[in-house]
């Protein structure tokens, strides 16, 4: 059948789609052959022209918790095949993403806190006396 279709002129394959469209009843007999020639002859007709929108690759923030985060390897896990297949086939988009570790807030700060020290800090008084 896909040899047939494939050597038809674009105007018969017009005709073909608009008689399947035509075929929209599930208890009619024809029902799941008229869904098979309608997807081939819509994608002939509408093909997907692939786009930039189409290769986004978005961030995952993973908060770091420690150096054993590194050893997971995560960008490997997600282009595994298995892991590909498991995406649904509507999904246009399936470039991996960008893997982005969140850090905590260094201790630093909340320790030695610069800015209570700094503002209290009176300079007239800590000048030596000549």
């Amino acid at each position: 059948m896909l040899s047939r279709h494939s050597s038809l002129p674009l105007s018969s394959i017009k005709d073909i789609d608009d008689q399947a469209d035509v075929i929209i009843l599930r208890k009619y007999p024809l029902f799941k052959t008229a869904a098979l020639v309608q997807s081939y002859t819509q994608h002939v007709l509408k093909p997907h022209i692939d786009s930039l929108s189409d290769h986004v690759r978005y961030f995952i923030y993973i908060l770091f918790i420690n150096k054993g985060v590194d050893f997971i390897d995560l960008q490997s896990v997600l282009r595994n095949k298995n892991v590909m297949n498991c995406i649904p086939k509507y999904f246009k988009n399936l470039e991996s993403p960008v893997i982005c570790y969140k850090y905590n807030k260094p201790a630093r700060g909340i320790t030695f806190n610069y800015n209570k020290i700094v503002s209290d800090l009176n300079i007239l008084d800590n000048t030596p006396n000549t």
